[in-house]
């Protein structure tokens, strides 16, 4: 059975530049709608659709929207339950810092090692636990460098010891690109995976449905084999997208479809 998932990907843009990240290839939107359009949309159509379940926000880097601070506020104003995921780059730490100071929210944080210094993204995490040690729910180490064995372990290594087992390494796939370098990165994973360190690492979390670990399918349909193209969707009736512009889409590509017209993220 899947859970339904719902989704508001606030920006576009971020300020790294990620080999892998598809994201401005699908959708690079400039967010310059009107403060009163973005409240009129939570007060109403998020309101009614996110109900008793979760809105997750993500991008891009959401904090780089210029409105974050009144979005927030509007989302606990209309009790919408709602985690943002966010990378912790320079640009957005500043914000993010003033915002937790504020209020309880719940950060997924995504450290991408191939941008990011990680004792750097340590001392920005010990920062916020120092406020609110529960605002941080989750750590995904991206695996888009080499050696990531060694990495993952210093960077556990160096957190605080209540945020190690919120460490997770997460693959990266670069559905739209197809880049050789990518595709390098999720065989080096899967290695790893299949391999005796496998047990020292904590692993990327999926659906319970899926009929393969979440890597080893996406390497397989990277490969040409087992895919959704062409297939009813999946997600019907349990997806729900919007972008920066508010526009609604039942499949991450941003579409709205019936059957399957490309690899699916797997979410």
């Amino acid at each position: 059975m899947l859970n339904k998932i719902i989704e508001w990907e606030l920006v576009s843009y971020c300020s790294m530049k990620c080999f892998y990240c598809f994201v401005p290839i699908i959708n690079h939107i400039k967010t310059d709608l009107e403060l009163f359009n973005i409240y009129n949309f939570i007060d109403n159509e998020l309101k009614e659709t996110v109900k008793n379940d979760e809105l997750f926000i993500f991008g891009g880097e959401p904090f780089l929207h210029p409105y974050i601070n009144q979005i927030i506020k509007r989302l606990k104003l209309n009790n919408i339950n709602f985690k943002i995921q966010t990378q912790l780059c320079k640009a957005s730490f500043d914000k993010i810092y003033t915002i937790v100071k504020k209020c309880n929210i719940n950060l997924h944080i995504s450290y991408h090692p191939s941008e990011q210094d990680e004792e750097d993204v340590v001392n920005d995490l010990i920062k916020i636990y120092k406020i609110n040690k529960n605002t941080i729910q989750k750590i995904d180490m991206m695996c888009g460098v080499d050696n990531i064995i060694n990495k993952y372990l210093y960077f556990k290594s160096i957190l605080p010891k209540e945020y190690k087992e919120l460490l997770h390494l997460t693959p990266v796939v670069d559905f739209g690109i197809n880049s050789k370098r990518s595709m390098d990165m999720i065989e080096q994973y899967n290695i790893i995976r299949r391999g005796k360190w496998s047990k020292l690492i904590q692993w990327e979390t999926t659906p319970d449905w899926l009929h393969d670990k979440r890597s080893f399918i996406w390497e397989d349909m990277r490969k040409g084999g087992w895919t959704t193209k062409g297939k009813p969707c999946i997600y019907k009736n349990n997806y729900i997208v919007y972008t920066s512009n508010l526009k609604k889409f039942n499949c991450h590509n941003l579409k709205n479809v019936e059957v399957c017209e490309d690899h699916c993220f797997l979410m």
